[in-house]
């Protein structure tokens, strides 16, 4: 990874700060919040693919049943972007999902024999096809590991550019 790598990542992880910042789950009109969901995924599926490629992938795989966080990010965005995909299907008879949103623990729907729900109260789930990614376990988590990693690497590379950046987030828990 170049510094200038480094200092796009950084930047894409300031964008991810500021829509993590805001309740932008909770925004009407609806396509506003469908809009900065899409931004969020979009900049942190950069960011993971960026660090997997410099060998430093976040990959923790809490609830998930098939690969790790950065496959699921990944998995999420092809499916936004890619209208018509079979990533937007749940099941086999081409049933699909998009940007569907359920706040705390319960059941969303039930397609066939798949039910797709949270099975958090304290959480929020989206939905895209048969994906799901929660607000606090899979996207704030990647997120903080990100900018851990990204920091350690600008701070032993002495990148300054790319340190600047990454001071003015703040990470909390959530």
């Amino acid at each position: 990874m170049t510094e200038d790598q480094a200092r796009g990542l950084a930047l894409s992880l300031t964008r991810i700060f500021e829509v993590l910042k805001t309740n932008f789950q909770d925004v009407n009109p609806r396509f506003f919040a469908e809009g900065a969901f899409m931004l969020l995924m979009v900049n942190l599926n950069d960011v993971l693919r960026g660090l997997s490629a410099a060998e430093l992938r976040v990959n923790f795989n809490d609830d998930l049943t098939k690969g790790d966080v950065t496959d699921l990010i990944a998995n999420v965005r092809n499916a936004i972007c890619h209208v018509g995909s079979p990533q937007r299907h749940v099941d086999e008879n081409s049933n699909s999902l998009s940007f569907c949103v359920m706040v705390g623990a319960g059941v969303l729907a039930k397609i066939n024999d798949i039910e797709i729900g949270n099975p958090y109260q304290d959480d929020v789930a989206f939905f895209y096809g048969k994906y799901r990614v929660l607000l606090k376990r899979h996207i704030h988590k990647a997120f903080v590991e990100a900018t851990k990693r990204l920091k350690d690497k600008a701070n032993t590379e002495n990148w300054q550019g790319v340190t600047f950046f990454l001071n003015d987030i703040k990470i909390a828990a959530h």
